[in-house]
């Protein structure tokens, strides 16, 4: 009897509960406006939208600082223009969205051109969607946490002569080029999702790291290295379905150690390469369709010394089914001799 009670009294208490779940209204939503150049420093307050009419400048001097849940909604071929101070307090339930004033068109992204590195971009939790390019960074101190990027007409993120851009909790899609780290760029990107682009990651003329990250559906390459004087390190990422998985393309100095590139068309490409200086060591290479390492074209070999790409793993301990993954001087003689022993036994 007392737990009918119970069960009665207890009833009326969770169905009114649930009505005023259900009956909670939205959030109101302020609206500003903003085009031209900014003339002094301002705080966007939770939860407003700022309709962008025209480029936008944040200049040299002026801070602009956007809290969680705003929602820019630029026009058609407009950019935001840094070259002063922008700081986004997003959160991962509400973050700050950046977008199209109208569905269906580009707007052209957000873009930095000062070269004084005391000026700084700190991007928290913001979603950059449908613009040319989505997030242009040069000559100035960078970092960005919980960034999601998508569908633009070229690059998702693109640094150049940055001071030491971080990049983490970073995901880009649906892009021509996830990634790009360009001349001068000293950036590190770390725990990053780069899937269902052209290409994932790409790095020319950089001191880049590439770590811990997943390399993924990429329709043209996961990583492709086109360092002309500098180095780059792609260490403990996941680099797999790709068409091809990593590409080199000249190079004095690229790191690959502790990756696992599996499940791609193509494994490695090599196309050019200052051979000494390629450290390819502690990689887990797998079920990778046509093969795991090989060449594009005659690269001018040294037979006298072959390239080492000893201490790695096959996912298998036969020495005859490694060497058919491994396309190399002894398929053809304008291309260089790979040493693959000795070979890991078990997975790193």
């Amino acid at each position: 009897m007392r737990s009918l009670l119970f069960v009665g009294l207890l009833l009326p208490l969770l169905l009114g509960l649930s009505s005023c779940e259900e009956d909670t209204p939205p959030v109101e939503r302020d609206t500003i406006e903003l085009a031209g150049t900014m003339e002094q420093s301002m705080t966007i307050p939770v939860n407003t939208d700022v309709l962008v009419s025209d480029n936008l400048t944040i200049p040299s001097g002026i801070e602009l600082v956007v809290e969680q849940g705003v929602h820019f909604q630029v026009s058609d071929g407009k950019a935001i223009i840094l070259t002063g101070r922008l700081k986004i307090n997003g959160t991962i339930l509400n973050p700050v969205l950046f977008m199209p004033a109208v569905d269906g068109e580009l707007w052209y992204g957000l873009t930095t051109t000062s070269n004084d590195t005391i000026f700084s971009l700190d991007l928290n939790n913001a979603h950059f969607t449908d613009c040319l390019q989505g997030i242009s960074i040069h000559g100035i101190n960078a970092s960005l946490t919980g960034v999601k990027v998508s569908n633009c007409l070229t690059y998702g993120i693109i640094c150049s002569n940055d001071n030491g851009t971080t990049i983490t909790d970073l995901e880009v899609f649906d892009c021509e080029v996830g990634v790009s780290l360009e001349s001068g760029s000293n950036a590190l990107v770390t725990d990053a999702w780069l899937h269902d682009n052209e290409i994932g990651f790409w790095s020319t003329s950089t001191r880049a790291v590439l770590r811990a990250s997943i390399i993924e559906n990429n329709t043209n390459t996961g990583v492709r290295s086109d360092t002309y004087g500098d180095s780059l390190q792609i260490l403990d990422n996941t680099i797999t379905e790709n068409q091809t998985g990593v590409m080199f393309r000249y190079g004095p100095e690229v790191v690959l150690l502790g990756n696992t590139i599996s499940l791609n068309i193509r494994g490695i490409l090599l196309v050019s390469y200052q051979r000494s200086s390629l450290v390819l060591h502690e990689n887990n290479l797998l079920e990778n369709e046509q093969f795991a390492i090989s060449y594009e074209s005659d690269i001018n070999p040294d037979f006298t010394v072959p390239l080492d790409i000893s201490n790695n793993y096959w996912g298998t301990t036969d020495s005859a089914a490694i060497a058919e993954m491994v396309i190399d001087a002894y398929d053809n003689p304008g291309w260089d001799t790979l040493r693959f022993v000795p070979f890991a036994m078990i997975p790193f």
